[in-house]
Parts: structure tokens; sequence; C-alpha cells
């Protein structure tokens, strides 16, 4: 099982939950536009390596999106968890809007947990306590393209390719050193 703790689990939530209601703030009550999309995903970490992701989408009017990743991965002596938010503008780049683009801003949560043995050296994995996990955020933006392949009344499927960069620190923008996840997803959607 994979583990943020007890308080950034919270902090997780609560950000992605921001960005999702982001879209709801600029919903007029006479012009309810909205599209779920629950995706299966794939993102690589920079790594050439692709993992596994869910992903749930909010598109709101056809012109902000919420969405929230969570993949991870397990071994005996590593836990490592990645929740990554983002929120922006959906930008129609054919007249239909089925091909469109994607810029906002994005949100990075990672959480790596180790027993304490495996950072002390000792070989002994069983008697140990486990060690707290290091959560790390990161501020970032995100670009995109995605397309609608499909629409049966209410329900629709949507394929994505989405690049999140994040700066490395303080002065990571200025000397160009940074830090990217690219998503490329598939999921079913339905509009309400």
């Amino acid at each position: 099982m994979l583990y943020f703790g007890p308080n950034s689990c919270r902090q997780c939530t609560f950000v992605a939950t921001f960005l999702m209601a982001l879209g709801w703030l600029v919903v007029t009550p006479a012009a309810y536009s909205v599209e779920l999309v629950a995706s299966a995903a794939q993102v690589d970490e920079g790594s050439d390596y692709l993992r596994p992701a869910a992903n749930l989408k909010v598109n709101v009017l056809n012109s902000y999106y919420g969405s929230a990743s969570y993949w991870g991965r397990s071994s005996p002596t590593v836990r490592h968890a990645s929740l990554l938010a983002s929120g922006g503008w959906i930008l129609k780049v054919s007249a239909s809007g089925r091909i469109y683009g994607t810029a906002g801003f994005a949100v990075l949560a990672e959480s790596v947990k180790a027993p304490a043995a495996s950072i002390s050296g000792n070989s002994s994995l069983n008697n140990e306590p486990a060690s707290e996990a290091d959560v790390s955020y990161a501020p970032g933006a995100s670009l995109g393209v995605g397309a609608q392949l499909l629409k049966l009344g209410a329900l629709t499927l949507d394929a994505n390719w989405t690049s999140h960069i994040f700066p490395a620190g303080l002065w990571g923008a200025l000397f160009l050193a940074h830090d990217r996840r690219q998503m490329w997803s598939m999921g079913l959607g339905v509009e309400l």
C-alpha cells in the first residue's frame, strides 16, 4: 500500500479539490456544461519508463479544466506515490471543438517511504520500524493536446497528451533546470 502520511494526504486532497473546484466557481447557475472524464493513463517521469496511473478530469463550459492523477510503485524496500493536480484553460484548435489544447498550472506531490533498515544499511528489514514518509511539493506549468474521439449522446471517449514542467528549485527557471512529467491518457466521459 502506498503511503503519503497522515497530514500530507489531507494537504494533497485539499490541493486536488481546490483545483477541481476552481472550474465550478466560474459557472453561472444558468449555464451548466460539465464533463467528467475518468481515464487510464501512462506517466513518463523523465526516465523513459511508462508507469500506469489513474486520472480524473472535469471540463467546465468547454473553457476550463481541473485534473487529478495518481500513480506509484512499491518494492520491498521503497514505496513511492505521486499525486499531480492541474487546472487551467481549454483552447479550441478545431472549429468543432473536438481537438483542443490545454494550458494551466500544476502541483506535484511526491511521497517516498523507506523502512529505517534500508536507510541505515541494515539487512534485517523485518524487525526495523518504518520511517516517516518524505513528502515534497512542486508547483509548475501544464501544456497539452487532446481530442474527443467519439460522442454517443452524453458519453464521450477522449484521448490526451499533457506535459507538466516543474522548475528545480528557486532559480530553476533562470538556469533552465527543471523536472517534467508527461502523461498519455484515454478515458470515458459523461456530459452533465
